[in-house]
């Protein structure tokens, strides 16, 4: 999913993560010339610098026209060039978008966008002999894709919801014939609800959903070797493969501090989606459940009670409620004037022993701004 920023995509948005060293925000906001009541265009800068060799930044333009075309609809254009850091691989990618929006209802919003950028993953740490061949073959891919999201949102409160309820659903294509080098369907479905059980001391039950399935569309590409010639074969003919996979940066993840918090960032999946050395591949089907209950205790302090149950599946006709990991935790949370920060160790309720021949560790600890979910 292309990331971006909320009120600039109905899509969901990607949560900056990790060992943050200092970060930088700045923000440029200006009207267009001639239509300081209608348009205007923005420049964002986001730096998170990490202590690791790679890291993460956005930069972003955006232009939004009201009302466009007389409709009751914005239109927003933006370009924007991103690092971020994955746990199996980093990537960088630059593009353009274009997206309508329409507020439908008071608590309904749609949009429909069209996508073209570049995704390069670099210091990749998978097995080679386990990388997809899909990965291989475009390790720096180009996707056009196209795509329509909706979200239905009745929350008391944007940061703190205590009662209420959020529903998404975003559909997305890629595809050869407009554009993109691979192609591919995705959909990604969220849905949470909130309420409040006490008055005096107000305690919330906060429960969610999320569901993502993709599928490639199969193609013919010619197999190369490592220095990228063509692989021939005993007759000196280039060898055809068939290629149907997802690329990387458009597969499932999970695990971490806003899914199943037993797992540490993205090691949550099946054997499949997982390379012999403790790597994720990601995977064509993700299913996470999770409630939480949220009680204050003290002025700004309060704690939560969880449970997170969820996988990520190599391929969609792989998924299986009955292979569910679960984790169960405990966290506090504090009110700063920039948000609520938010500390949880979550527990493994079923350990099991690693391709490498270890046991999964029993544990993981998030330390985060914001709400799990």
């Amino acid at each position: 999913m292309t990331s971006m920023r909320a009120g600039e995509s109905l899509r969901p948005s990607r949560r900056w993560r990790g060992r943050v060293a200092s970060g930088l925000v700045l923000c440029l906001l200006a009207a267009a010339p001639g239509r300081a009541a209608t348009g205007w265009v923005k420049g964002e800068v986001r730096l998170n610098l990490r202590t690791g060799p790679s890291n993460e930044y956005r930069i972003l333009s955006s232009y939004r026209e009201p009302r466009v075309f007389g409709t009751t609809g914005d239109l927003f254009v933006n370009a924007f060039l991103e690092q971020a850091v994955r746990t199996s691989f980093n990537f960088n990618r630059k593009g353009v978008v274009g997206e309508f929006t329409r507020q439908v209802a008071p608590t309904l919003r749609a949009s429909a966008r069209y996508a073209f950028g570049f995704t390069k993953r670099f210091d990749e740490r998978l097995n080679p002999e386990e990388t997809l061949l899909i990965d291989r073959l475009f390790p720096q891919v180009r996707l056009s894709t196209l795509s329509a999201a909706a979200i239905y949102d009745t929350r008391d409160d944007v940061i703190e919801p205590t009662r209420g309820g959020w529903v998404s659903i975003d559909a997305e294509v890629a595809g050869r014939s407009f554009g993109s080098q691979v192609g591919f369907v995705k959909t990604y479905l969220q849905g949470y609800r909130y309420r409040q059980l006490g008055a005096a001391r107000p305690v919330v039950l906060a429960v969610g959903a999320r569901l993502g399935l993709a599928t490639g569309f199969p193609r013919d590409v010619v197999e190369t070797d490592a220095n990228g010639d063509p692989v021939l074969d005993e007759v000196g003919r280039p060898v055809v493969t068939e290629v149907k996979d997802v690329p990387a940066s458009e597969r499932f993840f999970a695990g971490g501090d806003t899914t199943v918090r037993g797992f540490v960032l993205d090691q949550l999946g099946t054997p499949e989606t997982i390379d012999q050395n403790g790597f994720p591949k990601g995977g064509n089907a993700v299913v996470v459940f999770n409630a939480e209950l949220r009680v204050p205790v003290w002025r700004s302090l309060g704690a939560v009670v969880f449970l997170d149950a969820g996988n990520v599946f190599a391929r969609v006709g792989d998924s299986d409620i009955g292979d569910l990991r679960g984790a169960a935790g405990f966290g506090l949370r504090y009110r700063s004037p920039i948000g609520p920060l938010r500390i949880d160790l979550g527990l493994k309720l079923d350990r099991r022993m690693m391709a490498s021949g270890r046991r999964e560790r029993l544990t993981a600890l998030h330390i985060s701004f914001g709400q799990a979910f």
